[in-house]
Parts: structure tokens; C-alpha cells; sequence
């Protein structure tokens, strides 16, 4: 993800520096350009956000299938547990 977010920022930066060459022939076509990365910056950002909010909601739901699954295993090793003891228990009663 950061490498994407990276990589992405690389790409804007380029396009400003192409803005200021473009700046030094046309000057009412760098501002119209600056305005577009401008926004592209805005959305690069606005979609880390989107994908560090989905990556934390991915590793919250993950977090809670480990942890159901632990608990469902211990409930089943102490009823295991305790059917063992019973048996035992029986066995020793005869």
C-alpha cells in the first residue's frame, strides 16, 4: 500500500516539475495544470485514506476470526478435558 501511495506521488511529482517546464512557454496552460494536480494530490490522499481505513478494517475482522477461533478451540479442549475426566472417573467406579 505505502509502496503504491509511493509510487503514485512520484508520478505527481514528475508532473509538476513537466508543469514548470510547461510554465516557461505557457503561462495560462500552467495554471490550468496546477489546478488538475492540485486534485490529483487531493484524490492520491483521499484514497490512502479509503485503503488504510479498509486495511485496518481487514485486520480488525481478521483479529476477531483468530480470537472467535481460539475460543471455540478452548471450549472444545476443556469439554474434551472434562470428558476424559468422566470416563476416568467411571473407569476408576467399576
Amino acid at each position: 500500500m505505502e509502496k503504491t501511495r509511493n509510487i503514485l506521488i512520484n508520478i505527481l511529482n514528475e508532473l509538476k516539475e513537466t508543469v514548470d517546464i510547461i510554465s516557461k512557454v505557457d503561462h495560462k496552460k500552467q495554471t490550468e495544470l496546477q489546478g488538475h494536480i492540485i486534485n490529483y494530490y487531493k484524490n492520491v490522499n483521499y484514497l490512502s485514506e479509503v485503503f488504510n481505513e479498509k486495511i485496518n478494517n481487514m485486520h480488525d475482522n481478521m483479529e476477531f476470526q483468530v480470537n472467535a477461533t481460539m475460543e471455540r478451540l478452548m471450549v472444545e479442549n476443556l469439554q474434551s478435558f472434562d470428558s476424559e475426566i468422566d470416563t476416568d472417573s467411571d473407569n476408576k467406579e467399576e
